[in-house]
C-alpha cells in the first residue's frame, strides 16, 4: 500500500463527504420519488455523515483495517468527530458541515425538489434523470468546496 498523509486523507474524507451529503438530503419515498429533508440537527447529522462501513470508499491506496486506525488517530487529534458512537464520523469543522449541508439542500430546491408536509403528507416528486442530477449537484458542491491542490 501507498502512504497517504493526514492532509491528503482529510482531503478524500472531504471529498466523500461533500458526494455523500449531496445525496444524503434527499428522502426516498415508496414509488421511487424524493423530496428534500427538513432543514434540522438530526437531519443534517444524518445526511452529513460517513459509516465506518463505507471507509474504503475514501481511497483504495490504504487496507481496511489501515483506514479505520487512521480515522482513529483523526479524531483524537480533532480532525474529525465521531457523529453516532463510533460508527459515523465526519469532518471536525462543523460550519463548515453546516454551510455544506444548507447548500445542497439549496441545490435540491433549486431544481424543484419540495420539502416538507402538507395535509400529513410529505411533499416529494419524481426526479426525472435523478444520476444526472445528482452529479450536477455533486459537482457544484465540489467546485465550491473542495480545495484544489496545486491550483
Amino acid at each position: 500500500m501507498v502512504k497517504i498523509n493526514d492532509d491528503d486523507l482529510m482531503q478524500k474524507i472531504w471529498q466523500l463527504q461533500i458526494k455523500k451529503t449531496a445525496k444524503g438530503v434527499l428522502q426516498r419515498y415508496v414509488g421511487g420519488t424524493h423530496g428534500v429533508i427538513n432543514n434540522d440537527n438530526d437531519f443534517m447529522l444524518s445526511a452529513v455523515d460517513i459509516h465506518v462501513s463505507d471507509r474504503q470508499q475514501i481511497t483504495c491506496k490504504i487496507g481496511k483495517q489501515q483506514m479505520l486506525k487512521r480515522i482513529r488517530e483523526l479524531v483524537e487529534s480533532k480532525r474529525l468527530m465521531w457523529l453516532l458512537n463510533e460508527l459515523t464520523f465526519s469532518i471536525a469543522e462543523k460550519h463548515k458541515v453546516v454551510s455544506l449541508f444548507n447548500d445542497a439542500r439549496k441545490a435540491w430546491l433549486d431544481l424543484g425538489v419540495p420539502t416538507g408536509e402538507e395535509n400529513g403528507r410529505c411533499l416529494s416528486i419524481k426526479i426525472d434523470d435523478f444520476d444526472s442530477k445528482l452529479a450536477q449537484v455533486q459537482r457544484l458542491l465540489l467546485d465550491k468546496y473542495l480545495v484544489r491542490r496545486g491550483s
